[in-house]
């Protein structure tokens, strides 16, 4: 009897198995990061505190700003430090005290959690800012190019990553980086590239950060000038005065690495995997101190592997849901801007003639269009949850085995990527042309079919991101069928010109030219009087007691 009862206490033993090595250093590096923000700031600490009335003014302006700037969620606070700068340091032409009423903006617009700042951290920042200017100053005087065109707005860009890095109060991002790195070298096999050991390490370093962080190209070029430069957050004079007399050269060195091909290729394949660093990640994030325990048990790490798929899914529907109503938001108000600013005046005066069939279909076409395809995005749950343990099994156990995969170059010839590109421009020309014959049969006018097509290239484009931006929470890949493939063949070029118009409109953004030049400035000031004014309130009734 006292042999079964040991016996049947063994069988619930969960076997241990070999962790890998960067699973355990990733375990001890946010077990020693947790440790640190949860050990508390001292009570005693002033902090930074701003008036909720003008806050709530902020961060209004803030969400209406956002929908208007088609932009990356998780660098939207980024984006607002860099705004924040350029209007100060290039617009009302301040160089000091920007650190306080940065910090305050911020927190105004809930970047930043009220009374929770410490105010020694606006002297970090203004350290910061004035590193950058001492920088641009030199650069002006050593360097032969004078820091290159718009040295200005890239520095400022620079200025506004590490400022957003120093407000950050769990920075898990970059051992996560080097954490993927160390699994992932492994794995990619670089055929027919002449790339050195440094610059493969530094594109692949590079293209984890794009994929795990959102990072765009500043946030890039900010990453590696840090990996040029690792003192660069305590740079003393004479780093400064050597970086400033090479600065045109640190530039083209910098793009010449982000324009490599090889990234863009590592950047796919790291895109498929992202998934299962980010939920491993997640896991040991949650409880880091008994991590190593858990980790070394299958059917432990594999529940609570589950557990965060789950939540990430629900996270991945609202997030989506958020990007598809900001999208629909932004189109329907561009939509009615361009029929009442220019599609009815023009029909109305120069062609003396209204077609409601061509105004209703471009009002309602593009937000119904948006709508369905945001409709479309399906998460296939049980599956990718199966695919993404088993790929956490191949990174944190030592006996599992992993893909690989081949880094190739183009072997195509310029003979046949001219002919490639002739039939695929041929393609665009015939599918644009069908569609402008199928609205001249509506009786559409020109410039109805101009504002028709500019939309359905837009919101193809768009909703392709939305597509994308689920992606990044599937491993498992449903296949497509034949009707889908072709669908997706002919939408293409109108995806691919989308694009190209979104970059382009992103330069000229009138919203956003309006927001940022004649709306924002004024209502800065207004809040800064209103901030004045209820902190005068405050002192007041203070007196009173």
């Amino acid at each position: 009897m006292e042999n079964f009862q040991a016996w049947r206490q063994s069988k619930k033993v969960e076997p241990k198995k070999e962790i890998n090595s960067p699973v355990r250093k990733l375990a001890e590096a946010l077990f020693d990061i947790k440790s640190r923000s949860g050990a508390g700031e001292d009570e005693r600490i002033p902090k930074i505190q701003v008036s909720d009335a003008a806050g709530a003014l902020a961060f209004l302006y803030e969400k209406l700003r956002t929908i208007v700037d088609d932009k990356e969620e998780r660098l939207l606070r980024k984006y607002a430090i860099e705004r924040i700068l350029k209007r100060k340091l290039l617009i009302e032409g301040a160089n000091q005290g920007i650190g306080m009423s940065l910090i305050k903006e911020l927190i105004h617009a809930r970047y930043l959690p009220n009374k929770s700042v410490p105010e020694s951290k606006a002297d970090e920042i203004e350290h910061v800012i004035d590193k950058y200017l001492y920088l641009k100053q030199q650069a002006e005087k050593l360097d032969s190019k004078k820091g290159g065109d718009n040295f200005d707005s890239w520095l400022i860009g620079l200025m506004a990553c590490e400022i957003e890095v120093k407000l950050r109060q769990d920075n898990i991002e970059q051992p996560l980086i080097e954490f993927t790195y160390s699994i992932i070298k492994d794995d990619l096999i670089f055929k027919g590239q002449n790339l050195s050991d440094k610059e493969k390490e530094l594109q692949i370093l590079v293209a984890a950060q794009r994929v795990l962080a959102k990072a765009d190209k500043m946030v890039s070029s900010y990453f590696i000038l840090r990996l040029y430069y690792p003192d660069w957050s305590k740079a003393d004079q004479k780093l400064l005065d050597e970086m400033a007399a090479n600065i045109s050269l640190l530039r083209e060195t910098i793009n010449r690495h982000l324009l490599n091909p090889a990234q863009e290729r590592i950047f796919i394949i790291l895109q498929k995997e992202a998934i299962i660093y980010n939920v491993l990640t997640e896991v040991i994030w949650a409880n880091p101190e008994a991590a190593l325990g858990f980790l070394a048990k299958p059917e432990t790490l594999e529940k609570e592997a589950r557990k965060v798929c789950a939540s990430r899914h629900k996270a991945a529907k609202i997030r989506m849901s958020g990007m598809a109503l900001r999208s629909i938001i932004y189109i329907f108000i561009t939509k009615i801007f361009l029929a009442v600013g220019i599609e009815v005046p023009v029909d109305f005066y120069i062609l003396n003639q209204i077609n409601p069939v061509a105004i209703g279909v471009n009002v309602a076409f593009p937000p119904l269009y948006m709508f369905f395809l945001a409709l479309s995005v399906r998460m296939p749950l049980k599956k990718n949850a199966d695919r993404i343990w088993v790929g956490i099994k191949g990174i944190v156990y030592t006996d599992a085995k992993r893909l690989t995969y081949k880094i190739r170059a183009s072997s195509r010839s310029v003979l046949q990527q001219l002919f490639f590109t002739a039939i695929y421009s041929l393609i665009t020309i015939v599918i644009f042309g069908a569609i402008i014959v199928g609205l001249l049969r509506l009786e559409f006018s020109a410039i109805s079919i101009l504002i028709f097509i500019l939309f359905l290239c837009l919101i193809s484009f768009f909703g392709m991101r939305i597509r994308r931006s689920s992606r990044e929470f599937i491993v498992y890949r449903q296949k497509e069928g034949i009707l889908a493939s072709i669908i997706d063949f002919f939408f293409l070029p109108v995806i691919n010109v989308g694009r190209w118009l979104s970059y382009k409109f992103s330069k000229i953004n009138v919203f956003v030219f309006f927001f940022d030049f004649i709306l924002e400035a004024p209502l800065k000031m207004f809040i800064d009087f209103l901030e004045e004014w209820t902190s005068f309130l405050r002192e007041k009734k203070e007196e009173i007691y």
